[in-house]
């Protein structure tokens, strides 16, 4: 999943029809945001499909911490509403996004993971980009039900060594209870992924992401996919149906 653009390209001149990977990096840029409820995988789609289309994985989360780990200006703002059990102000966030939206790895577009999740965000992420980049290209929306969203996380379990190493009680079950079978560290259930955070969760999405959702419909942008099955079939399924909108 992770071959050179040279290889499959050559492999596409071989086989005599270019791979689908292949045919979105011929593109001159893919500016694209990942939305979904919770649960729904983008996060994980993210790394992977931007190593597909050879564009950074932008999440909002990964933001926050290098600005505040390296102690940034705008870190040290974020630092002091969270200090505080505050959100953190729209302007302080974007303001991250901009920045990061200037690096050289972006010239050609990006997966911009975690916002806009309100529609006051995504007008502001819209004035944005058109300052910088000019306008997303694609709003690829990963689909799951809450019913698979409950089973989703309530199951998951993260090990306190590496948040990287996730296992699950019923899809992915640790081959030793409650230990990690990569690094044996402990597996534990994290906060925002009890019930009772979960659902309302759910209800900020409804009530807030959705109409985010539908703005980008109305616009003719937004892709709507699954988000059911395996990890490679809902790559997979995205760069089907990203390939079929760009035509």
């Amino acid at each position: 999943m992770t071959e050179s653009a040279t290889q499959l390209l050559l492999n596409a001149t071989e086989s005599g029809n270019i791979p689908a990977a292949a045919r979105l990096r011929l593109r001159e840029h893919s500016r694209i945001f990942l939305a979904g409820p919770p649960g729904s995988g983008k996060g994980t789609q993210g790394p992977f499909l931007g190593k597909l289309l050879e564009v950074p994985h932008v999440h909002i989360g990964d933001l926050f911490r290098s600005n505040v780990a390296g102690r940034t200006k705008l870190g040290m703002k974020a630092m002091k509403h969270m200090r505080r059990g505050e959100l953190v102000p729209d302007e302080v966030t974007l303001g991250m996004v901009a920045e990061r939206l200037q690096d050289p790895d972006t010239q050609h577009g990006f997966l911009l993971d975690g916002l806009p999740r309100n529609l006051n965000q995504a007008e502001a992420v819209d004035d944005l980009l058109a300052t910088t980049s000019g306008k997303v290209d694609a709003v690829l929306n990963v689909d799951i039900s809450r019913e698979e969203s409950f089973r989703r996380l309530v199951g998951r379990r993260v090990c306190r060594n590496d948040s990287s190493h996730v296992a699950h009680i019923m899809y992915a079950t640790p081959h030793k209870y409650g230990i990690c079978d990569v690094c044996n560290g402990p597996l534990y259930l994290r906060e925002d992924d009890t019930r009772h955070t979960i659902g309302a969760r759910w209800d900020v999405w409804h009530a807030q992401t959705e109409p985010v959702v539908r703005k980008y419909g109305a616009e003719g942008v937004l892709i709507p996919i699954s988000g059911i099955g395996t990890v490679s079939d809902i790559t997979e399924r995205a760069i089907t149906a990203l390939n079929a909108y760009f035509g």
